[in-house]
């Protein structure tokens, strides 16, 4: 997943793995963007990436989101 969204598939390969980990509503830090990074041209391929995570860890979603994911996917490659 070389387009962004790494952390994302980290926190969710570690529920997958049921390696414990602690999370919090509050905001802890701040987070500096800059025009043209990584991360803000992520947001053009926002739901590519969810569904590249959905899809590689069909386990932990249900159906409905596995199924549209991999439609999604099956119509980017096309």
């Amino acid at each position: 997943m070389k387009e962004g969204y790494e952390d994302w598939e980290f926190w969710v390969n570690c529920h997958k793995h049921s390696i414990p980990f602690l999370g919090t509503r509050e905001i802890v830090l701040n987070y500096r963007q800059n025009h043209g990074s990584r991360n803000e041209n992520a947001q053009s391929y926002h739901d590519k990436l969810v569904a590249q995570i959905v899809s590689y860890n069909p386990e932990l979603y249900d159906i409905e989101s596995v199924n549209s994911a991999n439609k999604l996917l099956k119509l980017i490659a096309n």
